[in-house]
């Protein structure tokens, strides 16, 4: 089905050589299948046809991100968000490679610019949460990953990642001689 797929997007680019969403369609299926350099390759080509085509800077932000060349995924993110200021999902990435550059300022604010845009974006505030936890801001940790569990109560990700830091937040009070008993 993958080849199928690309051979139909190959098709229609011999006909229309200029179709963007061809080229940015040919680059996700190409990244989906692991082809990463050719992913690339064709949505660098959608861009050459289309300089203000969103989708298609978003798509090589991923691919660039799933190759860990950050530098590259975030300048493909900012661009898509320079062209579409309401890109929730453009933000949304820009902050979660922030944070695999151990960004966390940038990241944070990235992901708070994610939930203006859409306040039910729960991932977002998982990753706040996260981001807030790193710079041991563990009570704005806390309200962050309820706010992503009162929007998405069965994710595990941050019910857990509550678990640590209600941890980190006992075992500071102990160290401290402030934990009382039972």
């Amino acid at each position: 089905m993958v080849e199928d797929a690309i051979n139909a997007y190959k098709k229609t680019l011999e006909i229309e050589p200029s179709f963007v969403k061809a080229y940015n369609n040919l680059g996700v299926i190409y990244y989906e299948a692991g082809r990463l350099d050719e992913a690339i390759e064709s949505l660098k080509k959608a861009i050459a046809s289309s300089t203000q085509y969103t989708e298609a800077f978003y798509n090589l932000g991923i691919v660039y991100h799933g190759k860990k060349q950050y530098s590259d995924a975030l300048a493909a993110f900012k661009k898509a968000v320079e062209l579409n200021p309401k890109f929730e999902k453009g933000y949304y990435n820009l902050g979660v490679t922030y944070s695999s550059m151990d960004a966390i300022e940038e990241s944070l604010a990235a992901f708070k610019k994610t939930v203006e845009i859409n306040p039910q974006y729960s991932d977002a505030y998982y990753n706040m949460g996260v981001a807030y936890a790193k710079k041991d801001q563990l009570d704005e940790a806390i309200k962050s990953l309820q706010k992503a569990l009162e929007l998405n109560p069965n994710d595990d990700k941050s019910h857990f990642a509550l678990g640590v830091i209600y941890q980190a937040k006992r075992k500071a009070k102990v160290s401290s001689g402030k934990l009382e008993k039972p």
